[in-house]
C-alpha cells in the first residue's frame, strides 16, 4: 500500500465515522419524537 492510498483510506474512514455521528444524531432525534407523540396520543386516548 503506497501512502497516499493509506491517506484516502483513513479520510474515507473519517467520513464514515461523521456520517454515523450524524446517522445516530437523527436516529436518536427521531425515535425520541416517535417515543414522545405515542406517549401523548396514549394520553389523548385514555
Amino acid at each position: 500500500l503506497h501512502n497516499g492510498a493509506l491517506e484516502i483510506g483513513f479520510r474515507g474512514l473519517e467520513i464514515s465515522e461523521d456520517f454515523l455521528l450524524i446517522g445516530h444524531f437523527i436516529f436518536n432525534f427521531i425515535f425520541t419524537i416517535d417515543l414522545f407523540s405515542n406517549v401523548c396520543s396514549i394520553n389523548l386516548i385514555t
